[in-house]
């Protein structure tokens, strides 16, 4: 949908400006505190939030080049870039060339790496809990699902 087209068939807009909190400072509210959070909970572990992600994002996949890391943990490539340099120093990945194409280097998740992602999960795992702990069981997969579809709708917003 297009911009042209909220304006015509949106809510009631007319009346008022928008719903105060808005949503963009809702989620942003949360995800400034959830990071703030996240770098405390990391900060014994020398990895920042970013560098956790983006191990958790190559435990998921066997090897990644260096764009797709920063699509897949939203990132501008030149910042993706100085995670993989920090990570690389610290010994959690690696970067090869394949077999198939000699030109790309792709980065993976070293065995230390992995240690490290499996020294974390159970602090990081009682995070997680810890943003729904009063949600009910429902609610939380209510949540979880419309954070989902939230963000494939910013992703399609037409501007």
């Amino acid at each position: 949908m297009t911009a042209h087209h909220h304006a015509q068939h949106g809510s009631n807009t007319s009346s008022r400006f928008r719903e105060i909190p808005s949503l963009i400072y809702l989620v942003k509210s949360l995800e400034a505190a959830n990071r703030s959070q996240m770098d405390a909970l990391l900060r014994d572990a020398s990895v920042t939030t970013m560098q956790y992600l983006t191990l958790g994002v190559l435990l998921e996949h066997e090897a990644l080049s260096g764009a797709a890391l920063a699509r897949r943990t939203f990132v501008k490539p030149q910042s993706m870039q100085d995670i993989i340099q920090a990570l690389e120093a610290k010994g959690y990945i690696e970067r090869k060339r394949p077999q198939e194409d000699r030109r790309e280097r792709v980065i993976s998740i070293t065995d230390s790496g992995a240690a490290l992602m499996r020294q974390l999960e159970s602090q990081v795992a009682a995070f997680d809990t810890a943003l729904c702990e009063d949600f009910s069981a429902v609610e939380e997969a209510q949540f979880r699902n419309l954070l989902r579809r939230a963000g494939v709708n910013a992703q399609a917003y037409e501007i």
